[in-house]
């Protein structure tokens, strides 16, 4: 890669984080009263957690008033688009270069390990691809559920006891 020869610096810390292993802080946890152990029943009990945190319990939350109105401009737009009314227009190299530009440096990376900083050092290599993509979630108006996925770290809110679930949020 072109970027990687200009700053080499940069390109091997990039791939030292990538290559560190994670310190596991939390042996035990304690969830619903149960205790668990293990770091296979960790992860699982860390992922049924956020799941119950991230899923809303009142069953009638797509009909809740809030949600209704801010979801009206998006249905609204995608129906303009749909009809014909309005159309998208494609994105080009230089908006997608000034885009990853403007990303901040040195934050996590995704779940294949990509941080911003990969985008940032790869513009030349990667706009090309990312216009490719970018243009295609405009025209089908669907964004890949893979592009959606991320990665939630849990965080100990200060001062609590780290061995109950309910003293980490989601980061």
């Amino acid at each position: 890669m072109e970027s990687a020869d200009s700053n080499d610096k940069l390109f091997y810390t990039l791939i030292k984080k990538q290559r560190q292993t994670v310190n596991e802080n939390v042996q035990t946890l304690k969830v619903n009263g149960k205790e668990v152990n293990g770091t296979d029943k960790l992860l699982e009990a860390w992922k049924d957690h956020f799941q119950i945190l991230a899923t809303p319990e009142d069953k009638e939350f797509q009909e809740n008033d809030k949600v209704k109105l801010a979801l009206e401009p998006n249905i609204i737009i995608e129906n303009r688009i749909k009809n014909g009314q309005e159309t998208l227009e494609n994105t080009d190299n230089s908006e997608v270069q000034k885009a990853m530009e403007s990303l901040n440096i040195e934050k996590a990376a995704d779940e294949n390990g990509i941080s911003s900083d990969h985008f940032r050092c790869a513009k030349g290599e990667l706009t090309p691809i990312l216009v490719d993509i970018v243009n295609d979630i405009f025209k089908n108006l669907d964004v890949p559920n893979s592009i959606k996925c991320g990665i939630l770290n849990p965080m100990l809110k200060n001062g609590n006891d780290t061995f109950f679930t309910d003293n980490y949020r989601g980061i």
